[in-house]
């Protein structure tokens, strides 16, 4: 498992092109499966409410009297590694003058910092609505054919339990959330944390320093994270065949492909892979499935690189089950042939050209692709274009040859077919 190594003092990416300038705590920490209603509920309590302003319409309205144009808080998980980043935007004080940065960054580390918390417990009003909302959402999910499909789908392929291990499969946890316990998951995550910084705009670096130091201790500090991104799953040896009935009104078919030694190298055939396979570019699953044989009300496709699964998931008749399995398998050998996979190659390489053109213009691409690179998340659009540029045909068709059929999973909603 490799080490990364990062620096806690703010990183600063000076850019004039804009009006605004973001602030960025990214907390690493690390998963237990007791903690993922927690991090649901943590976001939800902490960006609606403060010790300050304990009602969310007092927090909301002293947001807007601050001029703060966006707060959030977002959690990426990536097997047991997780990163909760919390954010504000605000206005550029050098192009609107009667904005006070001041004012506006002690609002927003009050709201980290401060929660509406009373003798370390969170506030049981707040707390239970949200702890509500969570309960009612996954409720409405069980009447929703894309969301019972996939999370059945998921029970089925995934041996490991990586991807299955969300909120829909372990309901049974929110009943033992506790006020008392999101304290402590804040503790340890937040509070008792030390974040990664960064900074986006048009800013002095001494600012920076003086805004921070007032509230974090800048203290020379190395944070270290444990990156263990990486879960591959593995191919069973036979394909599972799985067919249940269901009430919808249309029945939903899942091909759930896994990759045979699966490494790190792999991700640029699978990435690719995906690219021809659904990517506005070619879209050879749209094309064959829907307009060449107009098999399906709809399909599509999902990639998950850390853990080597790619799957095709369609809504379609009963009657059509057996020849869209067949022409899903037909698409996937046309890709044997090199000359055909040059071709579509070449418009993938084309597109990404105008893309890596366009991004100029992204208002965020450059903050995001340092968070993916100094936290090895996920390579620059660069560094993909140039993979594809490079990519050797010969070795992507002989990937295909352990690009395994692991599951085909059949939601049957035959008896509403009218």
């Amino acid at each position: 498992m490799r080490k990364i190594k990062l620096s806690n003092f703010p990183k600063l990416i000076q850019n004039d092109a804009f009006n605004t300038i973001d602030f960025i705590l990214i907390y690493p920490t690390t998963y237990k499966e007791e903690d993922m209603f927690y991090l649901n509920l943590l976001c939800q309590n902490i960006t609606n409410s403060s010790k300050q302003y304990p009602s969310e319409q007092q927090f909301k309205r002293e947001a807007q009297k601050r001029f703060i144009i966006d707060y959030k808080m977002k959690t990426i998980h990536l097997n047991t590694n997780i990163f909760i980043q919390v954010s504000l935007r605000v206005p550029n004080p050098k192009k609107v003058k009667s904005f006070d940065l001041d004012s506006a960054f002690e609002f927003f580390m009050d709201m980290i910092y401060h929660p509406n918390v009373t003798d370390g417990v969170f506030d049981s009003y707040q707390f239970q609505r949200e702890k509500n909302f969570i309960k009612d959402s996954l409720e409405n999910s069980t009447t929703n054919i894309y969301s019972v499909g996939y999370q059945n789908f998921l029970t089925y392929v995934d041996e490991n339990g990586i991807l299955k291990n969300n909120l829909y499969h372990n309901q049974h946890l929110l009943a033992n959330v506790s006020e008392k316990r999101l304290y402590e998951f804040y503790q340890k995550s937040i509070l008792k944390n030390t974040p990664c910084i960064i900074v986006y705009g048009d800013i002095e670096e001494q600012k920076v320093y003086s805004l921070f130091s007032k509230y974090i201790d800048l203290t020379p500090k190395e944070i270290e994270i444990h990156r263990n991104y990486e879960c591959y799953l593995i191919p069973r040896s036979e394909t599972q065949y799985i067919e249940e009935n269901s009430s919808f009104n249309q029945s939903a078919l899942y091909m759930g492909y896994k990759v045979k030694d699966m490494k790190r190298s792999d991700t640029i055939y699978l990435r690719v892979l995906s690219r021809i396979l659904e990517g506005s570019e070619n879209n050879l699953l749209f094309n064959t499935l829907r307009l060449e044989h107009n098999l399906v009300y709809d399909v599509r496709l999902s990639s998950f690189f850390k853990t080597g699964l790619l799957f095709i998931e369609t809504y379609l008749k009963d009657s059509s089950k057996e020849e869209a399995i067949r022409a899903v398998c037909e698409t996937l050998e046309k890709l044997r042939d090199a000359d055909f996979v040059k071709a579509c190659l070449d418009k993938i390489i084309l597109a990404n050209t105008y893309h890596l053109i366009r991004q100029k213009d992204s208002k965020y691409s450059v903050v995001n692709e340092y968070i993916d690179a100094c936290m090895d998340i996920e390579l620059s659009l660069e560094e993909i274009y140039a993979q594809y540029k490079q990519l050797d045909i010969q070795k992507f068709i002989e990937f295909l040859d352990r690009f395994i059929l692991d599951t085909v999973y059949f939601l049957r909603g035959e008896p509403c077919e009218k």
